[in-house]
């Protein structure tokens, strides 16, 4: 629910009708709703803490992907993404005060309400203690897909003005050390080359010279570079991917918020971003 009490998760509840807008699922390779993650969950289909996350990230990616930054439905993606991410820290930091080391099959999933008794606030809510548990309040939201006209999850309207590419299905994870998936993650993020060849990262190495741009350290209260991040990486300072898929978040989020929609950085910074969703695990 935002400030206002507007319902964030409405819009990503339901996919849209393939009759009232064919283009979405010609632009959309594999759409995916709350609706139906809620099902799956329903069904036990989901047999890691991964495998939802990843259902969640691609439904805001294909929001992100069927519509512009500007609009409200990108906006929310973002939100509701960033309550993922708190969802799963919490989640975490409450698995290690209860000792820890538990595999994701060791995980309660269950159907949250947050605010009031509207269907279209389901969201997953993750807890971490018990068999997994879809005991789902039966008076939800339809679970099915294929929602009224012109509705639904990213059904959108114009083109993405951003690079946003939209992530594979969900799947079973390789069985990696977590040392492996953070230095996957890195070189992921590391690698990423633009049209011309040139790595996206080099940009975003290094903060700003005090010196030079003193209005940066201003205007962003967090700073951070990929050298840091590189560097807490390397000396083992990160516990869990999470941790350092969130250093990634806050400088992405201070690129994008200093330098504006219309920058070219911007445009690496949401770019980067959507690397960092569809391999985080």
């Amino acid at each position: 629910i935002s400030s206002s009490g507007r319902d964030l998760s409405k819009d990503f509840m339901r996919l849209p009708s393939s009759r009232f807008n064919p283009s979405y699922y010609m632009k959309i390779k594999n759409p995916m709703s709350l609706s139906r993650i809620k099902r799956n969950i329903q069904l036990s289909r989901y047999l890691e803490l991964a495998d939802v996350q990843a259902d969640l990230e691609l439904t805001f990616a294909n929001a992100q992907l069927m519509n512009p930054p500007t609009s409200r439905m990108y906006k929310d993606a973002n939100r509701l993404r960033e309550i993922m991410f708190r969802a799963l820290r919490e989640l975490e930091e409450a698995s290690q005060e209860n000792g820890g080391g538990g595999s994701s099959g060791s995980l309660k999933m269950t159907i949250r309400r947050p605010c009031g008794d509207s269907p279209s606030a389901t969201v997953v809510s993750l807890t971490g203690v018990g068999a997994v548990d879809a005991s789902a309040s039966s008076s939800g939201a339809a679970v099915g897909d294929g929602s009224s006209p012109g509705t639904g999850a990213a059904s959108g309207g114009g083109s993405a003005g951003c690079p946003v590419t939209t992530p594979p299905p969900s799947f079973r994870r390789e069985q990696l050390t977590l040392a492996q998936r953070l230095t996957r993650l890195y070189d992921d993020i590391a690698n990423e080359k633009d049209a011309c060849g040139v790595a996206m990262s080099s940009l975003l190495m290094r903060l700003p010279s005090v010196e030079m741009c003193p209005e940066y350290y201003t205007a962003v209260s967090s700073p951070i570079d990929l050298h840091l991040i590189h560097s807490k990486l390397v000396s083992g300072k990160y516990k869990s991917l999470i941790e350092a898929g969130h250093d990634l978040e806050v400088l992405f989020s201070n690129t994008k918020s200093f330098y504006g929609e219309d920058s070219y950085l911007y445009n690496i910074a949401t770019h980067l971003e959507s690397v960092l969703y569809r391999h985080v695990p």
